[in-house]
C-alpha cells in the first residue's frame, strides 16, 4: 500500500481454497507453516478465505476491495482494490462500525444471519463465511431479502459470493449504501463506482487481448439494465451463458441451477 499512489489499483490473484497437491508442494517450501495468526487462516493452511482477504483489506486502508474472478469457495481469486497512497498501515481498528440510528450494521446483520440461519446472534462470527453456517444458494436468496429489508437497500444475492462473511459485507454495505444509510462522507458513496470503473476497464483490456489471440469471452455479467434490455436474443454458447450469469446476479437461480445450465 504505500508503494502505491493515490488510486493505484492493487489486483491479488491468490488461492482461497486449501488443496492437497498444493500443501504436498508449497508445504516443503521454507515459511509456508511460519503463520502465527491461525484464527485468520483456513485449517492446515496458511491461505486466507475470499471473504478475510477482503476485510482484511479494508483494515489496511484500501478502498472498495471487491472480487473479479472466483470468489468463496473457489481454488483460485482475484481481488482489486485502490490505494489510498499512505505512507503508513492502517492498525486493526478497535472502534466500532458506523451506526444506523441507533444500530451497527454488523449488529444488523448478525441478527438477520442469525435468523435467517436459525442461529443465535452471538453464534455468528462476523469473519466466518456464510456457506460455513449453512447457506445455500436458496436461503441465500431469501437471507438477501431480510436484509434489504432491515437496512432498505437493494442488496443483490451475489454480494453474499463476494462479500462472504457478515464483517466483509458489513464494510462493502457501508461504502456501497453510504447515501442511502447516511453512513459516511459524500465521497465514500462514490469509492465503490471508481473502483467497478476502473475493473471494468481492466476487463474491457483483458477481453480485447483475449479477442487478438482467437480466445472471445463471453461479456461480463455486470451491466446497467438499460444494456441488458438491449441485448439481443441468445444466438451462441456465449451468449447463453451470459443470459444465466446475469440470471444468478439477479437472485433468479441458485448457484446449482447455474452449474447445472452452463454444464448443458
Amino acid at each position: 500500500r504505500s508503494l502505491m499512489r493515490p488510486g493505484g489499483l492493487l489486483l491479488v490473484n491468490e488461492a482461497t481454497m486449501r488443496q492437497d497437491f498444493n500443501t504436498m508442494t508449497f508445504g516443503l517450501t521454507r515459511g509456508w507453516w511460519a503463520f502465527e495468526d491461525t484464527a485468520r487462516r483456513i485449517d492446515h493452511a496458511p491461505l486466507l478465505r475470499t471473504g478475510t482477504w477482503l476485510s482484511e483489506l479494508a483494515h489496511q486502508g484500501f478502498l472498495g476491495a471487491h472480487v473479479l474472478a472466483g470468489g468463496e469457495g473457489t481454488l483460485q481469486t482475484v481481488i482489486a482494490a485502490e490505494g489510498d497512497g499512505a505512507a503508513h498501515v492502517v492498525a486493526r481498528p478497535t472502534a466500532q462500525p458506523t451506526p444506523v440510528g441507533d444500530r451497527r450494521i454488523e449488529d444488523i446483520l448478525r441478527d438477520t444471519v442469525a435468523k435467517s440461519l436459525r442461529l443465535r446472534p452471538e453464534e455468528v462470527d462476523p469473519e466466518t463465511s456464510f456457506a460455513e453456517f449453512g447457506a445455500d444458494s436458496i436461503i441465500s436468496v431469501d437471507l438477501v431479502r431480510e436484509i434489504n429489508a432491515a437496512l432498505g437497500i437493494e442488496l443483490k444475492t451475489t454480494a453474499l459470493f463476494n462479500y462472504a462473511t457478515v464483517r466483509a459485507l458489513a464494510g462493502y454495505i457501508e461504502t456501497e449504501f453510504a447515501a442511502q444509510l447516511g453512513v459516511a462522507r459524500e465521497e465514500a458513496a462514490g469509492k465503490g463506482s471508481r473502483i467497478r470503473e476502473r475493473s471494468e476497464r481492466l476487463r474491457e483490456i483483458i477481453r480485447k487481448r483475449r479477442e487478438s489471440m482467437g480466445q472471445p469471452m463471453p461479456a461480463e455479467p455486470e451491466r446497467q439494465e438499460s444494456e441488458r434490455t438491449a441485448d439481443p436474443p441468445p444466438q451462441n454458447d456465449n451468449a447463453a451463458l451470459l443470459q444465466v450469469l446475469r440470471r444468478l446476479q439477479a437472485g433468479e437461480i441458485g448457484v446449482t441451477q447455474a452449474l447445472a445450465e452452463a454444464g448443458e
